[in-house]
């Protein structure tokens, strides 16, 4: 029936959205283990390398908003391959497929590889004369996850440039401050943060914890 949906209404997102779903049902069926059983797969997973690229790509260029569930479905497979590939060099969508990355307790080698390719595109964005300030601080995010501390600030300044008032970006700034041990600077940021909202509890609890260490100004 899903299939024959996709025959009556092949412009329609949704229609396309749940035939992608479909097939990687079927992926997983075929090629992903069941825990249950010892038994392996006779389907080679070269067969799925699509796995539902054509049906997905439709839906998102019927409704770009599902990129963001169509990205996830494709992490929870471990193909961040079509994922990226989905991407394409779309900006909007690398920092979706970043940030959705970032969020991950862990990496095998391909979600790793498609990772570092988003970096690469995003640090390109990042030089471009056009740059959006949120590319800017989606990159200092994954800096900071990298331990790229001072590269990471570096960016989350640029991108406040822009915005100055974007409270995330500056509590981001903070802790790469404060993980580079600049405790003075560090604080000064979350006072900021605490003059634009005064209940912001993650700006207070930095403080409290930045108090009780050796005050620095230097890297």
């Amino acid at each position: 029936m899903i299939r024959t949906g996709y025959k009556l209404a092949p412009y329609d997102a949704t229609v396309c959205f749940v035939n992608g779903l479909l097939d990687v049902e079927e992926y997983k069926k075929a090629v992903i283990p069941d825990p249950g059983t010892s038994e392996s797969t006779d389907v080679a997973p070269q067969t799925y390398d699509d796995v539902g690229y054509t049906y997905f790509a439709r839906a998102i260029e019927l409704d770009p908003g599902y990129f963001d569930d169509i990205a996830q479905v494709y992490l929870s497979i471990n193909r961040p391959d079509l994922a990226v590939r989905l991407a394409s060099d779309n900006i909007s969508r690398l920092n979706a497929l970043a940030r959705q990355m970032t969020e991950s307790e862990q990496y095998s080698d391909a979600a790793q590889a498609a990772r570092d390719r988003v970096i690469k595109e995003l640090e390109k964005q990042a030089n471009a004369a056009d740059i959006q300030p949120w590319t800017l601080a989606s990159l200092a995010s994954i800096y900071a996850q990298d331990g790229r501390l001072d590269e990471a600030a570096a960016l989350y300044t640029r991108a406040l440039t822009h915005d100055y008032g974007n409270i995330p970006w500056r509590l981001g700034m903070a802790r790469c401050l404060a993980g580079l041990g600049q405790t003075e600077q560090a604080i000064h940021q979350c006072r900021i943060i605490l003059r634009l909202n005064p209940t912001y509890t993650p700006a207070k609890r930095l403080i409290e914890q930045l108090s009780i260490q050796p005050v620095t100004t230097n890297p």
